[in-house]
């Protein structure tokens, strides 16, 4: 501002260029989420059988020491096409009552 007051260039008011907005963290590589989607969370010391976005950013930030945020992951995961669904449970054993269960009051 001291220029063009001395001056009165209309050039002296112009920003130096810039190189933008710092990044706070580089993006999370899609081979990174990948593996670790690809892995039982019970494997890497969670208490849980399934991947949530929460679990997942905690597990990344520990694996890659950048803090990625929720809304981020939940768009990276999108980026890279991946779906969430719930689980279907399977019972892994017939169940003595099942068919009374069922509506049937005599098992076939």
């Amino acid at each position: 501002m001291d220029w063009y007051l001395r001056r009165h260039d209309p050039s002296d008011l112009a920003d130096d260029p810039r190189t933008g907005r710092p990044a706070r963290a580089e993006r999370v590589a899609e081979s990174v989420i990948g593996d670790a989607l690809e892995r039982d969370p019970r494997e890497e010391g969670f208490l849980t059988t399934t991947w949530t976005v929460p679990l997942l950013a905690t597990y990344l930030s520990r694996r890659t020491g950048q803090t990625v945020s929720e809304r981020t992951l939940r768009r990276r995961l999108h980026e890279l096409r991946y779906r969430w669904k719930r689980p279907r449970y399977v019972y892994t054993g017939q169940e003595l009552n099942l068919a009374q269960k069922k509506g049937r009051l005599f098992a076939d």
